[in-house]
């Protein structure tokens, strides 16, 4: 086996050790996402009761201190959960902007 079949072996395995990884990471996160969803709904509903604005900067903030706080705990990298609280945000944000419909209860 020359040099290239052993990188390009190596570099196939390895990438399905990534979607294996990345099946898990999916698996996982979806119910817990769309548990997210739910509550976003409710927020959102709300929130345009109340008369608020989407947007929430200062919780923002303290949900992405959450996020890092909880990311060092648990010996992560803060850096990489501070950009998936963003992009989880961003689709909160989304959601909370489509119209809204009185929401089911969350149990």
């Amino acid at each position: 086996m020359t040099d290239g079949e052993w990188a390009r072996g190596s570099l196939d395995e390895l990438r399905d050790t990534l979607d294996g990884i990345d099946r898990q990471i999916v698996r996982v996160t979806s119910p817990l996402l769309a548990d997210r969803a739910a509550v976003v709904k409710r927020v959102a509903y709300l929130k345009r009761s109340l008369g608020m604005d989407t947007l929430q900067s200062g919780r923002e903030g303290d949900v992405i201190a959450h996020w890092r706080e909880t990311s060092v705990q648990c010996e992560g990298d803060p850096d990489e959960a501070e950009l998936i609280a963003r992009a989880v945000m961003t689709r909160s944000r989304e959601r909370q902007n489509q119209p809204q419909h009185p929401p089911s209860a969350v149990s």
